[in-house]
């Protein structure tokens, strides 16, 4: 059984030491791709929603990145 200070869930006191750096990361990420590539999302997409654990496509979402 794990101790009550270990808890692996973000909606509780205590969670993962890198949770900032790994969310710092992402957004590091995200910026370099929208400021370097020009990207559209591709035709004929089923967009139909997945509600776990987060609302996200059933299948995925489909985008090409081209350099600017």
């Amino acid at each position: 059984m794990l101790h009550p200070t270990y808890n692996f869930s973000q909606s509780q006191a205590y969670c993962c030491i890198g949770l900032a750096f790994a969310k710092m990361e992402m957004k590091i990420v995200a910026a370099h791709l929208l400021r370097n590539y020009h990207w559209e999302i591709l035709p004929n997409q089923s967009l139909e929603e997945v509600v776990v654990p987060t609302n996200r496509p059933k299948d995925g979402l489909r985008v090409r990145f081209q350099p600017r």
